[in-house]
């Protein structure tokens, strides 16, 4: 038999937070297989849970704010839609977030999912079109991640069951949790790591997260992987990430180029700069190819390149002692087209 759950929001509080679904380790995000499509990535987004007078919780997707519609922002159902799957759109969806007595989930695997001690685990859930409630929960996997989805019955298990945990909370834990031999993935540090918040415009035409300097850049791609490029253009796109916890760290990247004149120049680069140095590590020379052709002309078939897995750059590992690092890529020559995609960011503890 199931422990009982408290209604409404118990012990939970207005601001932002990192919300995870405790059987994959993965987070709240948008974006799969189009961008407001709910889905869980390795990577979270903050949302914003604002608790309500009656009790019910309103949760926006922070990172969103990068859309030229402001408003296009809320989690939660498509008015006249299915029940089959949440959204981040315009709709304003009333949920409960309920607290779970714990020792109904004694069998976690604590290490396995980043759980400490003390955990609170809680199910989250709104009114469906046809009356009915329904829980957030973690469904098929698409191709970037796992869609959010719509589920009924109680007894689905840990799908349904989500940590909530502050930005220095996730902290806490990865400095706990992490090792040498067990790295934690800490992407969720990173603002929009994978390009897929601000598309089909330039990343210095509104794009909230990374500072950007180039003559011509845009982020785009196909439904559901976006990518950055800049075409005939020096550049440099960089985000800087404050109050890291001290250790080691591995940053990855997909990236890659082609001169567009056939003349050798110097490769762009990925590259990281903290108190102690700048590290870099060049992009991959174009000319791998993907499945569905035998060159990649387009931003269209480069992200399907990367959704292979093709062009990874050699990561680059530092140590943080303290303060602040950045991140980016950069270029010095204009005759190259560059594409990238996807950081993503590991911690191997103290």
């Amino acid at each position: 038999m199931s422990c009982p759950f408290h209604l409404y929001a118990e012990g939970v509080t207005s601001g932002t937070y990192f919300i995870r679904n405790i059987i994959g380790g993965t987070y709240l995000a948008g974006a799969n297989d189009y961008g407001t499509m709910l889905s869980l990535k390795s990577g979270g987004e903050p949302i914003k849970i604002t608790v309500l007078n009656d009790g019910n919780c309103l949760m926006e997707d922070v990172a969103m704010k990068a859309f030229p519609d402001s408003t296009r922002r809320y989690i939660g159902l498509l008015t006249g839609d299915s029940d089959d799957l949440f959204y981040v759109d315009l709709h304003k969806t009333k949920f409960q977030i309920n607290k779970i007595e714990e020792c109904e989930y004694d069998r976690i695997d604590r290490k396995k999912h980043y759980l400490k001690e003390g955990t609170e685990y809680y199910r989250i859930s709104c009114v469906g079109n046809d009356g009915e409630r329904i829980y957030l929960s973690r469904g098929k996997k698409g191709i970037t991640g796992h869609c959010v989805v719509a589920g009924k019955e109680l007894d689905n298990g840990l799908d349904m069951v989500w940590c909530l945990f502050t930005r220095d909370e996730l902290i806490s834990d990865f400095e706990m949790m992490a090792s040498e031999d067990s790295p934690i993935c800490v992407t969720s540090l990173i603002n929009d790591p994978d390009f897929s918040i601000k598309r089909n415009s330039g990343l210095q035409q509104g794009n909230t997260w990374w500072s950007i300097e180039a003559r011509k850049s845009k982020i785009s791609g196909y439904g559901y992987n976006y990518c950055a490029e800049t075409y005939r253009s020096v550049f440099d796109c960089h985000q800087t990430l404050s109050c890291l916890p001290k250790g080691k760290y591995r940053l990855c990247l997909k990236a890659t180029f082609t001169c567009v004149d056939n003349k050798d120049t110097a490769s762009p680069c990925m590259y990281v700069k903290t108190e102690e140095g700048t590290y870099t590590s060049c992009f991959v020379k174009s000319g791998l190819h993907n499945s569905m052709n035998d060159g990649e002309t387009t931003l269209y078939e480069m992200s399907e390149s990367f959704t292979e897995g093709l062009y990874s750059v050699v990561p680059i590992d530092f140590y943080m002692e303290s303060g602040d690092v950045t991140i980016g890529v950069m270029g010095r020559e204009t005759n190259q087209w560059c594409v990238w995609d996807d950081f993503q960011l590991y911690y191997y503890g103290r």
